[in-house]
Protein backbone atom coordinates (compact mmCIF):
# COMPACT_ATOMS: atom_id res chain seq x y z
CA UNK A 1 0.00 0.00 0.00
CA UNK A 2 1.29 3.58 -0.91
CA UNK A 3 1.15 6.37 1.29
CA UNK A 4 -1.87 7.50 0.23
CA UNK A 5 -3.81 4.16 0.20
CA UNK A 6 -2.49 3.95 3.97
CA UNK A 7 -3.87 7.30 4.73
CA UNK A 8 -6.90 6.81 2.60
CA UNK A 9 -7.68 3.43 4.37
CA UNK A 10 -7.12 4.90 7.93
CA UNK A 11 -9.80 7.84 7.02
CA UNK A 12 -12.72 5.33 5.86
CA UNK A 13 -11.82 3.83 8.84
CA UNK A 14 -12.69 6.78 11.00
CA UNK A 15 -8.95 7.39 12.88
CA UNK A 16 -7.39 9.91 10.28
CA UNK A 17 -8.34 13.25 10.07
CA UNK A 18 -5.86 14.81 8.28
CA UNK A 19 -5.87 15.26 4.04
CA UNK A 20 -4.61 12.04 1.61
CA UNK A 21 -1.31 13.91 0.79
CA UNK A 22 1.25 11.13 0.76
CA UNK A 23 2.87 12.88 3.80
CA UNK A 24 3.39 10.83 7.06
CA UNK A 25 3.09 13.03 9.80
CA UNK A 26 1.87 13.32 13.58
CA UNK A 27 -1.60 12.53 12.10
CA UNK A 28 -1.14 9.54 10.16
CA UNK A 29 1.24 8.07 12.58
CA UNK A 30 -1.05 8.90 15.67
CA UNK A 31 -4.39 7.16 13.42
CA UNK A 32 -2.21 4.45 12.94
CA UNK A 33 -1.54 3.83 16.67
CA UNK A 34 -5.40 3.64 17.22
CA UNK A 35 -6.31 1.36 14.48
CA UNK A 36 -3.23 -1.29 15.87
CA UNK A 37 -5.18 -0.87 18.85
CA UNK A 38 -8.60 -1.52 17.90
CA UNK A 39 -6.83 -4.46 16.33
CA UNK A 40 -4.91 -6.52 18.67
CA UNK A 41 -1.78 -4.63 17.29
CA UNK A 42 1.67 -3.97 18.44
CA UNK A 43 0.88 -0.32 19.20
CA UNK A 44 3.98 1.18 17.74
CA UNK A 45 3.00 3.83 15.28
CA UNK A 46 4.47 2.25 12.13
CA UNK A 47 2.25 1.03 9.42
CA UNK A 48 4.66 -2.30 8.81
CA UNK A 49 3.77 -5.78 7.40
CA UNK A 50 1.67 -6.72 10.21
CA UNK A 51 -0.32 -3.75 10.02
CA UNK A 52 -0.96 -3.89 6.44
CA UNK A 53 -1.99 -7.39 6.21
CA UNK A 54 -4.61 -6.83 8.78
CA UNK A 55 -6.01 -4.08 6.99
CA UNK A 56 -5.38 -5.48 3.65
CA UNK A 57 -7.68 -8.34 5.48
CA UNK A 58 -10.56 -5.63 6.34
CA UNK A 59 -10.40 -4.50 2.86
CA UNK A 60 -10.88 -7.69 1.00
CA UNK A 61 -13.39 -9.00 3.58
CA UNK A 62 -16.18 -6.22 3.61
CA UNK A 63 -16.18 -5.64 7.73
CA UNK A 64 -15.03 -1.99 8.33
CA UNK A 65 -13.92 -1.26 12.45
CA UNK A 66 -14.84 0.91 14.82
CA UNK A 67 -13.31 2.86 17.68
CA UNK A 68 -16.35 2.47 19.82
CA UNK A 69 -15.99 -1.78 19.56
CA UNK A 70 -14.55 -3.80 22.30
CA UNK A 71 -10.80 -4.48 21.87
CA UNK A 72 -10.06 -7.92 20.60
CA UNK A 73 -13.45 -9.95 21.35
CA UNK A 74 -12.74 -12.33 18.74
CA UNK A 75 -10.15 -14.12 17.24
CA UNK A 76 -11.10 -14.72 13.28
CA UNK A 77 -8.97 -16.93 11.16
CA UNK A 78 -10.13 -15.93 7.36
CA UNK A 79 -9.93 -18.56 4.98
CA UNK A 80 -9.71 -16.86 2.14
CA UNK A 81 -10.86 -18.15 -2.06
CA UNK A 82 -6.85 -17.66 -3.14
CA UNK A 83 -5.90 -20.34 0.00
CA UNK A 84 -4.26 -17.65 2.39
CA UNK A 85 -5.11 -16.87 5.96
CA UNK A 86 -5.81 -13.76 7.85
CA UNK A 87 -6.43 -13.75 11.67
CA UNK A 88 -8.10 -10.50 13.02
CA UNK A 89 -9.70 -9.23 16.07
CA UNK A 90 -12.82 -7.90 15.59
CA UNK A 91 -16.02 -7.83 17.27
CA UNK A 92 -19.78 -9.55 16.60
CA UNK A 93 -20.90 -6.32 15.43
CA UNK A 94 -18.41 -6.22 12.89
CA UNK A 95 -19.70 -6.87 8.90
CA UNK A 96 -18.19 -9.58 6.98
CA UNK A 97 -20.35 -8.54 4.06
CA UNK A 98 -22.65 -6.10 3.39
CA UNK A 99 -25.83 -7.78 5.50
CA UNK A 100 -24.16 -10.40 7.49
CA UNK A 101 -22.06 -9.69 11.03
CA UNK A 102 -19.48 -12.04 12.68
CA UNK A 103 -22.09 -12.59 15.65
CA UNK A 104 -24.20 -14.51 13.80
CA UNK A 105 -21.55 -17.37 12.71
CA UNK A 106 -20.31 -17.89 16.15
CA UNK A 107 -21.41 -20.61 18.44
CA UNK A 108 -24.21 -20.12 20.38
CA UNK A 109 -23.10 -19.08 24.26
CA UNK A 110 -26.35 -20.68 25.60
CA UNK A 111 -25.56 -23.93 23.79
CA UNK A 112 -21.84 -23.89 24.75
CA UNK A 113 -23.45 -23.54 28.53
CA UNK A 114 -26.16 -26.71 28.25
CA UNK A 115 -23.34 -28.91 26.98
CA UNK A 116 -20.76 -27.89 29.93
CA UNK A 117 -18.42 -26.70 26.95
CA UNK A 118 -16.20 -23.48 27.93
CA UNK A 119 -17.74 -20.06 26.49
CA UNK A 120 -14.63 -18.89 25.39
CA UNK A 121 -14.97 -21.13 22.38
CA UNK A 122 -17.67 -18.88 21.52
CA UNK A 123 -14.93 -16.24 20.49
CA UNK A 124 -13.15 -17.96 18.21
CA UNK A 125 -14.12 -17.85 14.82
CA UNK A 126 -13.35 -20.08 11.57
CA UNK A 127 -14.48 -18.92 8.45
CA UNK A 128 -14.47 -19.53 4.60
CA UNK A 129 -14.51 -16.43 2.49
CA UNK A 130 -16.40 -18.08 -0.21
CA UNK A 131 -19.17 -18.90 2.50
CA UNK A 132 -19.65 -15.55 3.18
CA UNK A 133 -20.24 -14.30 -0.54
CA UNK A 134 -22.69 -17.15 -1.30
CA UNK A 135 -25.02 -16.39 1.26
CA UNK A 136 -24.54 -12.39 0.66
CA UNK A 137 -25.35 -13.71 -3.00
CA UNK A 138 -28.26 -16.01 -1.22
CA UNK A 139 -28.65 -12.31 -0.09
CA UNK A 140 -29.33 -9.92 -2.43
CA UNK A 141 -31.28 -12.61 -4.67
CA UNK A 142 -33.98 -12.94 -2.04
CA UNK A 143 -34.31 -9.70 -1.43
CA UNK A 144 -35.33 -10.55 2.01
CA UNK A 145 -33.17 -10.77 5.84
CA UNK A 146 -31.39 -14.33 6.46
CA UNK A 147 -30.98 -15.13 10.40
CA UNK A 148 -28.09 -17.57 10.22
CA UNK A 149 -28.68 -19.74 13.04
CA UNK A 150 -25.68 -22.06 12.84
CA UNK A 151 -22.26 -21.23 11.18
CA UNK A 152 -18.99 -22.35 12.35
CA UNK A 153 -18.76 -25.34 14.89
CA UNK A 154 -15.03 -26.66 16.69
CA UNK A 155 -15.80 -30.73 16.83
CA UNK A 156 -16.49 -30.24 20.56
CA UNK A 157 -19.46 -28.23 19.94
CA UNK A 158 -20.49 -30.07 16.96
CA UNK A 159 -20.12 -33.79 18.40
CA UNK A 160 -22.72 -32.71 21.44
CA UNK A 161 -25.67 -31.12 19.16
CA UNK A 162 -25.00 -34.57 17.09
CA UNK A 163 -23.62 -32.88 13.99
CA UNK A 164 -21.76 -35.39 11.55
CA UNK A 165 -18.24 -35.87 12.22
CA UNK A 166 -17.77 -34.94 8.84
CA UNK A 167 -19.57 -31.67 9.04
CA UNK A 168 -18.58 -28.68 6.81
CA UNK A 169 -19.29 -26.39 10.13
CA UNK A 170 -16.18 -27.55 11.35
CA UNK A 171 -14.42 -26.01 8.54
CA UNK A 172 -16.68 -22.78 8.57
CA UNK A 173 -18.25 -23.41 5.27
CA UNK A 174 -21.61 -24.06 5.67
CA UNK A 175 -24.40 -22.12 7.34
CA UNK A 176 -28.09 -23.38 8.59
CA UNK A 177 -30.18 -20.00 7.66
CA UNK A 178 -33.92 -19.40 7.66
CA UNK A 179 -35.65 -16.70 5.66
CA UNK A 180 -37.80 -14.51 6.98
CA UNK A 181 -41.30 -14.95 5.54
CA UNK A 182 -39.43 -18.10 3.20
CA UNK A 183 -40.71 -21.76 3.62
CA UNK A 184 -37.17 -23.69 3.62
CA UNK A 185 -38.08 -25.79 0.40
CA UNK A 186 -38.69 -22.30 -1.24
CA UNK A 187 -35.27 -21.01 -0.64
CA UNK A 188 -33.60 -24.20 -2.00
CA UNK A 189 -35.49 -23.92 -4.92
CA UNK A 190 -33.57 -20.95 -5.18
CA UNK A 191 -30.46 -22.76 -4.31
CA UNK A 192 -30.58 -25.26 -7.16
CA UNK A 193 -31.63 -22.88 -9.41
CA UNK A 194 -28.53 -20.54 -8.98
CA UNK A 195 -26.15 -22.38 -6.87
CA UNK A 196 -23.21 -21.95 -9.40
CA UNK A 197 -23.81 -18.19 -9.36
CA UNK A 198 -23.94 -18.17 -5.53
CA UNK A 199 -21.36 -20.81 -5.24
CA UNK A 200 -23.51 -23.38 -2.75
CA UNK A 201 -22.64 -27.20 -3.61
CA UNK A 202 -24.29 -28.85 -0.45
CA UNK A 203 -28.12 -29.06 0.48
CA UNK A 204 -29.94 -30.28 3.18
CA UNK A 205 -32.26 -33.52 1.64
CA UNK A 206 -35.89 -33.85 2.52
CA UNK A 207 -35.09 -36.14 4.80
CA UNK A 208 -33.28 -34.82 7.06
CA UNK A 209 -35.17 -34.18 10.56
CA UNK A 210 -35.24 -30.56 10.44
CA UNK A 211 -35.26 -29.72 6.96
CA UNK A 212 -38.41 -27.89 7.47
CA UNK A 213 -36.93 -25.64 9.95
CA UNK A 214 -33.69 -24.23 7.89
CA UNK A 215 -31.86 -24.63 4.72
CA UNK A 216 -28.49 -25.97 5.23
CA UNK A 217 -25.99 -25.00 2.15
CA UNK A 218 -22.21 -25.25 2.05
CA UNK A 219 -19.20 -24.35 -0.10
CA UNK A 220 -17.92 -27.80 -0.38
CA UNK A 221 -16.93 -28.87 -3.70
CA UNK A 222 -18.44 -32.50 -4.81
CA UNK A 223 -18.90 -34.62 -7.43
CA UNK A 224 -17.58 -32.19 -10.34
CA UNK A 225 -19.39 -29.28 -8.60
CA UNK A 226 -22.84 -30.51 -9.32
CA UNK A 227 -25.56 -29.80 -6.69
CA UNK A 228 -25.92 -32.94 -4.47
CA UNK A 229 -28.29 -33.46 -1.58
CA UNK A 230 -27.19 -35.59 1.56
Amino acid sequence: MTIKQKQRFLKEQGFYTGNIDGDWGVLSKQATRQFQKSQHLEVDGKFGPKTTKVAEAIQNGGYKTKTSWRVGSYKLVYKRTNGSEDIVYITGDSFLSKNFKLEEYTMHIDTLKKHKLDVKRHYNVVLKEALIIADQKLRDKIGKSIHINSGYRDTAYNKAIGGSKTSEHIQGGASDKVVAGIKPKEVQAVIRKYYKKFGFYGMESKTKPNCNQYTHADVKHRNGNKLVEY
